[in-house]
């Protein structure tokens, strides 16, 4: 046991000496060594190299470092008028930029204005879009598609952002006004028309009809050709019943809806010039005064409403009956020339007005007086 604990003892005598040779002088000598490195006091200092030495291959790598850096210090050296000459062009750079400071400033700012008005402006845009029920739209001439603000595509059931102008004109504008959007874009892009403004018809999502207003312009490109076309397209349907309700007025008595006194001369005067026969009467109803002056005006005019419609039932499609005025009416007969067929739809008429006028619970007993002329034998 003694002899074992001999030997240990005298083994690790032996480590610990060659570990102190061959390790920790090495590395004593090579921190040594490492510390006398001084590139600003002797840039030709090595590290010297010791036969048997460890660490000789990190003793090379490290001189090899310093033979570079030892270059790279002599580059700088001979290049040192130069770097002088480069940094004085960069702090004139730097001036410039100093001094272009404000200038930018002002620029930016100019710019931040100018944004803040875009923004304004899209605001304010929108609002009137939004107002006035408006639809922005937006043609490309080449790719022939179409493009619809969310509101209209909401309107119609459009699905995409873009589609086909050609299943737009198909699927959403109504089928009598499809050839006249067809053409009016056509004409504008081949410049035999400056602007488009076309009324048209569409039919929404739930098959309900309005009546649309397209105006647009394009931005052509520097061969001054029309690429985009671009508008809005505004609804007019309420100006359309208006406009239709006007025209319906030009024609035709307020209060009975029947064709007026005008319209009585237009249609006669085309008969008379084609050389047509016929009968006119002029009908009277008695008494109507005291109707109004009793029951009041606003009952009066039911009765005249009820007279109206009692003479249309009688006379039928194949004539025509108007209000010439207060009480009074006139019944065109086209083509009838014979007296007793005449008289006998004079009796009818009297007849059915005596007993069909009940108006609010009251019968009326309205008798008519009547006057009879055949042109153009009485006159033309």
């Amino acid at each position: 046991m003694l002899w074992g604990t001999f030997i240990l003892v005298l083994l690790s005598f032996s480590l610990r000496k060659a570990l102190k040779k061959q390790i920790i002088k090495p590395i004593v000598d090579l921190e040594s060594d490492i510390k006398a490195i001084s590139i600003e006091d002797d840039i030709d200092y090595r590290l010297p190299k010791i036969e048997n030495d460890p660490f000789l291959l990190l003793r090379q790598a490290i001189n090899k470092n310093l033979d570079k850096s030892q270059e790279y210090f002599a580059k700088m050296l001979d290049n040192q008028d130069e770097l002088y000459a480069a940094n004085e062009e960069l702090e004139a750079v730097v001036g410039q930029l100093s001094a272009s400071e404000e200038e930018l400033q002002a620029q930016y700012e100019e710019i931040q204005d100018y944004a803040e008005k875009m923004k304004t402006l899209k605001e304010k845009y929108t609002l009137a879009v939004e107002v006035t029920d408006s639809v922005v739209w937006e043609l490309n001439i080449l790719e022939k598609t179409i493009i619809f603000s969310e509101n209209f595509r909401q309107k119609t059931g459009m699905e995409e952002d873009k589609i086909a102008l050609i299943n737009f004109i198909s699927e959403v504008v109504y089928e009598a006004d499809r050839e006249l959007v067809r053409e009016s874009l056509a004409n504008y892009q081949y410049k035999t028309q400056s602007a488009v403004q076309i009324q048209f018809r569409i039919i929404d999502k739930l098959n309900r009809q309005y009546w649309y207003l397209m105006r647009g312009k394009s931005f052509n490109d520097a061969l001054e050709c029309r690429l985009v076309l671009t508008g809005v397209l505004v609804e007019i349907s309420d100006y359309k019943r208006q406009e239709e309700y006007i025209r319906f007025l030009a024609d035709h008595d307020q209060l009975t809806e029947l064709y007026n006194k005008r319209k009585f001369v237009e249609k006669l005067a085309i008969d008379l010039e084609k050389g047509k026969k016929g009968a006119v009467l002029l009908l009277d109803i008695d008494n109507f005064k005291n109707i109004n002056d009793t029951l009041g005006h606003i009952y009066g005019d039911k009765v005249l409403k009820n007279v109206a419609d009692i003479l249309s039932r009688v006379v039928g499609e194949k004539s025509a009956v108007y209000r010439f005025g207060g009480d009074e009416f006139l019944i065109r007969l086209n083509e009838q020339t014979d007296l007793k067929e005449v008289e006998k739809l004079i009796v009818k008429i009297n007849e059915t007005v005596k007993h069909d006028n009940m108006v609010d619970g009251i019968n009326n007993h309205l008798t008519i007086s009547m006057g009879i002329a055949f042109y153009p034998y009485d006159g033309n």
